[in-house]
């Protein structure tokens, strides 16, 4: 695993997130000392999920966030 790898399951640790969400977190609180591409930052949930150290889950567009 990568440095980012083991930021994104830190991450991960809060709360589930959409990789749209883990890459505005790595943006906002990560990005001023440890700047990384947006686009490895979406790599990795899926290599965590391969790794087996995350699950992944799919929900009906407009379904995250909702209140049941």
């Amino acid at each position: 695993m990568t440095t980012t790898s083991y930021a994104v399951l830190g991450l991960l640790c809060v709360q589930p997130w959409t990789a749209y969400e883990l890459a505005g977190q790595m943006r906002r609180s990560l990005r001023f000392f440890w700047p990384r591409a947006e686009s490895g930052i979406y790599r990795e949930p899926q290599k965590l999920v391969d790794l087996g150290y995350a699950t992944a889950m799919t929900v009906a567009a407009g379904q995250i966030g909702r209140a049941s």
